[in-house]
């Protein structure tokens, strides 16, 4: 009898200790983000000067993830009466040590963006960005502690509204580590997120500085889709079956197929001819050799058996530059899925396990979903003789969505809006 009341009390305390430490939390984080916000020079000092235009600027770094905010910059740069924009480049990092080298002279932005404003000199020295008098600022990762110190939200939510599009398509809440309880977002004043499903754990996890009107957090569409379901309609595949592996060996973060394939994705194009890509993730390499997984003369040999075979190798350009030339998409567990799927081109998911949240679980009902090589094999041979069983259900999922078309717009509009607030006129 006493033990069973002893038991009792234990649980009582267990839950009361849960709950405690549940509020702490939530208080801890929120008091933490309003220190920030009441410590940001703009709320008092910064305002948009009557009929000056509103200066944006978009600190990027990853060419391969800039289909997410390439739409809103480029859209934006029109506007050229109401909008200064300003594009801010660093260096990629080196995957292996996450050390930046200040060197542009390949730098896909600086080509493709003659005005675009490199960040680091040659001596390794920081421009400081708070010069240009930032109205607001996009940043394309949410990952403070790989770019200098001096541009991270951390430090330029004193002096800008900090904002926030996705640079991938959030597709399961084994991620939501990153996304709930990353300090990076503490600092976005503005979240325009990928889906209603994301922006409702967002509010959850921000829900008084949400209800305060501190913090925004939208839900305007996903530019990025937009582009692809033009891409589908008005350009035509250059007939590549395009291979993309994870990165991660880690199932609870998707895994990876690349050791279970990799010998006989190269069986199977040494049997069919064919027009392949290989773009595994560009973080592969840098994890294999961590691991030691493979070594570097392992690594360098599969690529060149892939050459001998005519196999295309692309690691490093823009993933829509790899998406439209492809024609069949066979994939692990990827953010690319959901742009890959707005093209109607078919997709083999190579099921490794992963649960995807309500939004890519919907999405996942138009794949065809290989858990074997023989079924991805087989997949191919029936989609390339044209019996593509997905397809009708590929199309009611793009007409479904069309309704969203126009995020860019709503982004700007909604940005001329929140400058309203703070003194801007536009001519």
């Amino acid at each position: 009898m006493y033990m069973n009341c002893l038991k009792e009390k234990l649980k009582k305390i267990k839950w009361l200790k849960t709950i405690v430490r549940t509020i702490k939390y939530i208080g801890h984080v929120e008091i933490r983000y309003i220190k920030r916000l009441l410590n940001c020079k703009y709320m008092t000092t910064k305002k948009v000067i009557t009929n000056q235009k509103i200066k944006v600027g978009f600190v990027v770094q990853i060419a391969w993830s800039w289909d997410k905010l390439q739409p809103i910059y480029e859209l934006m740069n029109s506007y050229d009466k109401e909008f200064e924009t300003y594009l801010f480049v660093i260096p990629e990092e080196d995957f292996k040590t996450y050390e930046i080298n200040p060197n542009y002279s390949n730098n896909y932005f600086i080509k493709k963006y003659p005005k675009s404003i490199k960040v680091l000199d040659e001596s390794n020295n920081c421009l400081d960005i708070v010069q240009f008098k930032l109205d607001y600022l996009f940043y394309q990762r949410p990952y403070d502690y790989r770019i200098p110190k001096m541009i991270r939200s951390s430090r330029m939510v004193k002096y800008v509204k900090c904002c926030y599009i996705p640079y991938g398509f959030t597709a399961s809440d084994a991620f939501n580590y990153n996304n709930l309880k990353n300090e990076f977002f503490d600092n976005q004043q503005i979240l325009f997120l990928d889906s209603f499903y994301m922006q409702q754990l967002f509010i959850k996890r921000y829900a008084f500085s949400y209800r305060t009107g501190m913090k925004k957090i939208e839900y305007l569409g996903y530019p990025a889709l937009e582009k692809y379901i033009y891409m589908g309609e008005h350009e035509k595949s250059a007939g590549y079956i395009t291979w993309t592996p994870r990165w991660s060996f880690d199932k609870k973060q998707g895994g990876s197929t690349f050791f279970l394939y990799k010998d006989k994705f190269l069986q199977y194009v040494r049997k069919n001819k064919g027009k392949y890509i290989f773009r595994p993730h560009p973080l592969i390499h840098a994890e294999l050799i961590a691991q030691k997984l493979m070594t570097e003369e392992d690594w360098s040999n599969y690529l060149n058996e892939l050459v001998r075979y005519n196999v295309v190798i692309d690691i490093e350009s823009p993933i829509d530059d790899i998406l439209r030339k492809t024609e069949v998409l066979i994939t692990d567990f990827s953010t690319i899925i959901g742009n890959f799927l707005m093209m109607n081109r078919p997709i083999i998911y190579c099921d490794n396990g992963i649960t995807f949240n309500p939004v890519y679980e919907e999405i996942k009902q138009n794949l065809y979903v290989a858990n074997t090589w023989e079924d991805v094999e087989q997949f191919c041979k029936e989609i390339l003789e044209g019996r593509d069983a997905m397809r009708e259900k590929r199309i009611n999922y793009i007409n479904n969505y069309k309704p969203m078309i126009g995020a860019s717009e709503r982004i700007i509009q909604y940005i001329q809006e929140d400058a309203k607030t703070r003194g801007w006129k536009s001519e």
